[in-house]
């Protein structure tokens, strides 16, 4: 079951296999930060209204410069304040909706790079732990490294397999993209697909998860920006401020 935002995964992985052709991980993950603030701030500059934004944004700065300068009229002020307050609202009316859209684009590739920038592919043969959900659904893997709940990672595919009290629940290994949570189909999947795959529907184990290793783009650093998140979203908003200001949209 693919989801509506995993329709651009393919042409993602297509332009990401070219940029690796000359660039590292870390570098990969900010080129596609950057593009992001770029293409959400562009489509906000198009679907917004340049001109009302800004004169309502003109009219708030002169009610709070009278408000100032009729400080000791608390009913004067009061009045102000209510324009100010309707101002304001008039002016998020303007800029919600576009705000919103805009950033529906950078959604399809969080959900891509979320998936395929988070955990790093263990070497054929390394041990991983699994557990599942719930405990007692017989889960073990097959082949399996010293326990039935430590998977032997497959090198090609169709070199393991997962197996329940039911029966095989699931034959996708080794998962590709790596993510740490296989499961049954579920509701929202129409919307965000697992694009690794699903537990057999009528199988006894509802949910697995793999001990795999978070993907370390940058070494060295606090954990916190070791991963694709803090080079993605901090090239996103920097391009995005820097368009906003050399470009003055209001």
């Amino acid at each position: 079951m693919n989801g509506l935002l995993n329709l651009a995964f393919p042409v993602f992985n297509a332009i990401d296999g070219l940029l690796a052709l000359a660039l590292p991980a870390v570098l990969r993950v900010v080129v596609w930060g950057g593009v992001s603030g770029a293409l959400a701030m562009g489509l906000y500059w198009l679907l917004s209204d340049q001109e009302g934004v800004r004169e309502r944004q003109a009219r708030m700065r002169d009610l709070r410069a009278e408000m100032k300068a009729n400080e000791d009229d608390f009913q004067k002020v009061m009045a102000l304040s209510r324009q100010n307050l309707k101002e304001s609202f008039g002016l998020l009316g303007r800029v919600l909706g576009p705000g919103l859209l805009s950033g529906l684009p950078v959604l399809f590739v969080i959900a891509w790079i979320s998936a395929y920038y988070t955990y790093a592919t263990p070497a054929p043969g390394t041990p991983v732990a699994l557990e599942a959900a719930p405990a007692g659904s017989g889960l073990k893997a097959e082949p399996a490294a010293g326990n039935p709940l430590t998977l032997a990672w497959p090198a090609a595919a169709g070199g393991a397999r997962l197996v329940d009290s039911s029966g095989t629940v699931f034959e996708g290994l080794p998962l590709d993209p790596p993510v740490n949570v296989v499961h049954k189909p579920a509701w929202w999947n129409w919307l965000w697909g697992n694009p690794a795959g699903y537990l057999d529907a009528n199988g006894a184990t509802e949910a697995v998860t793999f001990a795999l290793d978070r993907w370390v783009l940058l070494p060295g650093v606090p954990g916190w920006m070791d991963g694709w998140e803090f080079a993605f979203f901090a090239s996103t908003i920097l391009v995005s401020i820097v368009l906003k200001v050399v470009f003055k949209i209001a």
